[in-house]
């Protein structure tokens, strides 16, 4: 199979190769992409929003390369702890500088185990 040049990322234990955002998708996502790159709207998404805006754009993407890969198999396998570093290593093959579009994916989008429970937890949600 031809896969499309890109970065490798590990997904659930697999390396997959991210092919850069074509101008198809950033069209299909305008309005999630521009809402990944605002750190306020990134802030007032939390964690939780700020996956479920990425994964369907990590997905697309992914789908360039991997046609069979379905959403399911992609939730179930990518840990929400990596989103953000997916999405940056997306826009770091797409061209972006250091790994962003000029608005920036804040590094603050981290989840870290809460104490008490063990769940993810960003401190923004």
């Amino acid at each position: 199979m031809f896969l499309i040049d890109g970065q490798k990322v590990t997904i659930g234990g697999g390396e997959f190769t991210m092919p850069p955002l074509n101008v198809k998708l950033l069209k299909q996502f305008q309005g999630d992409l521009d809402t990944l790159t605002n750190p306020e709207a990134v802030k007032e998404l939390g964690v939780t929003g700020f996956a479920l805006k990425a994964i369907p754009v990590i997905h697309a993407n992914l789908k360039r390369n991997y046609p069979d890969m379905t959403l399911d198999e992609l939730e179930d396998r990518l840990p929400v702890s990596d989103v953000a570093e997916v999405v940056r290593a997306m826009f770091r093959v797409s061209g972006f500088e250091g790994g962003r579009h000029p608005l920036e994916v804040p590094e603050s989008v981290q989840v870290q185990a809460s104490p008490s429970t063990g769940k993810p937890s960003s401190g923004n949600s």
